[in-house]
């Protein structure tokens, strides 16, 4: 049974009734969602196929099977459900975009890169996961620098993602200790500290006398309020060569290290061993 008007839906309205979601499909098997997407009940089909989009690519050969249907709202939703999976479009990305990866294959590699540059500035954070997609899949080089420049003002989730690609780029860090440090220093400032530590670990464990990475690793730990494994790794950053004593004292990152009298005492001995840097000298 065909309803009457069923092309006048956008994706955007797909995915705008949500209130009975979690309710309505607890415990239904993706079978069983797909037989919802042609029910009578609007607010059944709208929870059915949001489901199925989250329920991600163990849906896709129900949906691909559903994609043949005779009913034509059946047949177009279960095609947009698919297609969203397999572009990772996620419900959020959805809203900003709509269903703009439709015949996305068809297009010319300079409207695949326009619309990947569109989904970065639209999407934002929502558009991680495709653009990571379309960085791994699509063949065009450009397309891959336009999905890879999108990544690159995410912060350190785009980092993580273009490394997970292993796609190469004038101007990112080559060796893997740099990259670490780098993706840290993203998530010390979005204030994620656990997830910054985590990072600066593995840039010591790639580079063990790495100064910078001790030296964040301290400042991550000073956040968290960890004193004693602040001072740890502030010393062994100041033993393999970390000497910006001017920064040391005054960066925010340390002042939780004030009061410490560890702290106090290796940095007045830090004093004695390095000069303070002062302006640069002129020339008469």
């Amino acid at each position: 049974m065909t309803r009457p008007g069923v092309f006048l839906f956008a994706v955007t309205s797909l995915l705008a009734c949500t209130a009975f979601h979690g309710a309505l499909l607890a415990g239904e098997s993706v079978d069983a969602l797909v037989r919802q997407l042609g029910d009578d009940s609007f607010v059944k089909r709208e929870a059915a196929f949001r489901a199925l989009v989250d329920a991600g690519d163990p849906a896709l050969p129900a949906l691909n099977k559903a994609a043949e249907s005779a009913d034509a709202e059946v047949r177009w939703r279960a095609e947009t459900a698919a297609r969203m999976i397999r572009r990772r479009v996620s419900p959020r990305l959805a809203r900003k975009i709509g269903d703009a990866f439709a015949d996305y294959a068809r297009k010319k590699w300079f409207e695949r890169e326009r619309l990947v540059m569109d989904v970065a500035a639209v999407g934002e954070k929502a558009a991680l996961p495709a653009l990571e997609r379309l960085l791994a899949e699509d063949k065009s080089r450009r397309v891959k620098r336009a999905a890879v420049m999108g990544l690159l003002r995410l912060g350190p989730e785009g980092l993580l993602a273009i490394e997970r690609s292993g796609a190469k780029l004038p101007g990112l860090p080559r060796d893997s200790a740099s990259l670490r440090i780098q993706i840290g220093n993203g998530f010390l400032e979005e204030g994620k500290y656990e997830r910054a530590l985590k990072e600066y670990r593995k840039a010591i464990q790639t580079a063990p006398t790495n100064s910078t990475a001790w030296y964040n690793l301290a400042c991550a730990l000073s956040r968290l309020k960890r004193i004693k494994l602040a001072v740890d790794a502030l010393k062994k950053a100041i033993e393999v060569g970390f000497d910006d004593i001017d920064w040391l004292e005054k960066d925010p990152d340390l002042d939780n290290l004030r009061d410490d009298q560890r702290y106090q005492t290796f940095v007045e001995d830090l004093r004695k061993t390095v000069k303070p840097k002062g302006p640069p000298e002129l020339d008469d």
